[in-house]
């Protein structure tokens, strides 16, 4: 019979909510629930930059400074066992957990990766000389790797051994474990739900164009947009919201409100092509509360969604969006079958218990 270390301490560095995105869900749920379920203990470093920004990984002195003044909680590693980091995916991104890397090594502390993202391997391929080298060897001082696809392994292949590169999928919050597959059934007009950070390279602006698209041609339907905005795109952002009558906003929200959104909705839109996509949790989500979904062949997508879950559109394309709205809203009645497995497929495989075994054995081995 197998034996495991007791209490095996963990010392967490990456971002907390808010702001809300998936590395920060995922970072929550560890925090919450992998030294209550599985003997660790987990500390944490926050590395939540408190404003929320489109151009993530970008430098600026203030980043700069905020992220540097965290460096005094490296003594934390000194009593850890591993250092478990949500690692960035541009060179500035890499470069400022390195410190946490390198000192974690240095005093023989085990380290993982955990990519929350789609964009190392092309950060990688894009730098040259020393910039390549320094990333290239911080990212080799890991022990292990984990990303939330099989297609997204290439992220770590340069810098890792096959066999120390894991995947996991994500999981479904735990507040909507409890959605009844009743609940999931929706056929009461076309209700679009857009819930994630309201940025051009998540397809917002292309969800946008589409609706109007749905107003030339007289289709009924009501749309809520949900999610943090970047305020370099606000006033772009409500100008399309304040133009359209069907459309509501709302800034992130969570427990009762989410549910509430998912429950008014049934079809989700994500036409994300956003360079540092990963496997976005809203739609193993939406796919939960039963909604058709609608989203593209980008990053790690397909590896949870295909056509048996709705429709993958092309890019930048609101046309083939409104398209697909347009035959849903005309069609309704005949996707009570996809609501009901979308809702089944999600509860079966995306469980966060699952997630969290599945993240405390690669810990251990």
């Amino acid at each position: 019979m197998r034996t495991y270390k007791k209490n095996i301490k963990i010392l967490l560095i990456g971002p907390l909510s808010p702001p809300v995105t998936g590395c920060s869900v995922v970072n929550d749920l560890v925090l919450e629930k992998l030294n209550q379920e599985h003997s660790f203990s987990v500390n944490c470093i926050n590395r939540a930059y408190p404003e929320f920004n489109e151009a993530i990984g970008e430098f600026s002195f203030k980043k700069f400074f905020f992220y540097v003044s965290q460096y005094i909680q490296a003594f934390k590693i000194v009593k850890t066992d591993i250092t478990y980091v949500a690692i960035g995916l541009t060179f500035f991104g890499v470069l400022k957990d390195a410190p946490f890397i390198l000192f974690s090594k240095l005093i023989g502390k085990q380290v993982v990766v955990h990519v929350h993202g789609n964009y190392l391997k092309t950060q990688y391929a894009l730098l040259s000389g020393v910039k390549k080298k320094m990333f290239h060897f911080i990212l080799s001082r890991a022990n292990k790797g984990i990303v939330s696809s099989k297609l997204l392994k290439d992220n770590l292949t340069p810098f890792l051994k096959d066999d120390k590169i894991f995947w996991m999928p994500y999981f479904v919050e735990k507040t909507l474990k409890d959605f009844t597959e009743k609940e999931a059934v929706n056929i009461n007009g076309l209700n679009i739900l857009y819930l994630s950070n309201l940025m051009e390279g998540k397809g917002v602006f292309d969800v946008f164009e589409a609706l109007k698209i749905l107003n030339k041609k007289e289709v009924p339907y009501k749309a809520k947009i949900v999610g943090g905005l970047d305020l370099e795109n606000k006033n772009k952002v409500f100008d399309y919201i304040n133009s359209n009558p069907n459309v509501e906003y709302s800034k992130p929200i969570s427990g009762q409100e989410k549910i509430d959104a998912y429950l008014a909705s049934n079809v989700f839109v994500l036409p994300t092509y956003y360079k540092m996509e990963g496997q976005p949790i809203a739609l193993l989500e939406a796919m939960l509360t039963g909604h058709i979904i609608i989203t593209t062949d980008h990053a790690g997508i397909l590896d949870i969604c295909s056509e048996k879950n709705g429709y993958i559109v092309n890019k930048k394309d609101s046309k083939h969006i409104a398209e697909k709205l347009e035959y849903i809203a005309n069609n309704l009645q005949n996707f009570t079958n996809m609501m009901v497995h979308n809702h089944v497929y999600a509860k079966t495989n995306y469980k966060p218990e699952d997630f969290i075994s599945r993240l405390a054995t690669i810990l251990r081995k």
